[in-house]
């Protein structure tokens, strides 16, 4: 969820004007479904796609990873005294206030990583991670092209460039797929690359037998048995 909108490439590009401050961070709580839910906004004052900035909501979840706790206890450990002039992720370092930037974000996210036995995780692969993860989960690629902030041309070409990993993860997702084709045709045969080779492999592996018991020569004496079909015909 554009990263680098919220962490900085280097402590001294900080400008509260159009960096996320702790106080760009809101939550009230709401009931969903009738159950209460916590409810986190994050204002970002300046995006991407946007001079006038856009708002990322979190929502609490049932697992350990539960964003807006692991947010909240980030913000509890590393209390600030001017939270209007402080970046999100800042936090103190050997009595030093610190600002998470890209270099510690994806040093912290390789050390994880090791401890967990994991491939290591590059940053650009989380986003193309969650990409996959909520098409296949069925979220509509509308849905999808919101939640990551792309217009429609910028999605487009994101899932032309990604073909090769989605592929895989789609194949069981007709539905997803197809909805993916809809919006842009050019995508069928990236999507689907060997589809049709395999298919018409698998039709000529099956015919060739049938044409080798066609014209199986007799054996041990005995008169060939012609093919069946509707150009053979029955002994008289």
């Amino acid at each position: 969820q554009g990263k680098w909108e919220l962490v900085l490439k280097k402590i001294s590009d900080f400008d509260p004007r159009p960096h996320v401050k702790r106080t760009d961070l809101k939550t009230e709580t709401t009931v969903i479904n009738g159950r209460q839910s916590t409810v986190t906004t994050v204002k970002l004052p300046r995006s991407k796609t946007s001079v006038t900035g856009h708002v990322i909501v979190l929502t609490s979840q049932d697992t350990p990873s539960d964003p807006i706790g692991l947010l909240h206890l980030h913000l509890q450990l590393n209390q600030v005294p001017n939270p209007e002039s402080s970046p999100l992720f800042s936090y103190w370092n050997k009595g030093r206030l610190s600002v998470l930037n890209q270099q510690a974000f994806e040093r912290t996210l390789k050390q994880l990583a090791d401890r967990a036995k994991l491939p290591h995780i590059h940053g650009h692969s989380m986003r193309i991670g969650g990409c996959t993860t909520l098409l296949v989960r069925g979220v509509p690629p509308d849905k999808v092209m919101l939640h990551g902030r792309w217009d429609s041309n910028s999605f487009k070409r994101y899932i032309r460039e990604h073909a090769a990993i989605l592929a895989p993860f789609l194949a069981a997702n007709v539905d997803v797929r197809q909805q993916l084709v809809a919006a842009d045709p050019e995508i069928a045969d990236v999507l689907e690359p060997q589809q049709d080779d395999e298919n018409e492999q698998a039709e000529g592996d099956l015919a060739e037998p049938r044409a080798r018991v066609a014209h199986a020569p007799a054996a041990h004496g005995q008169p060939a048995t012609p093919a069946m079909g509707s150009g053979a015909s029955s002994p008289a």
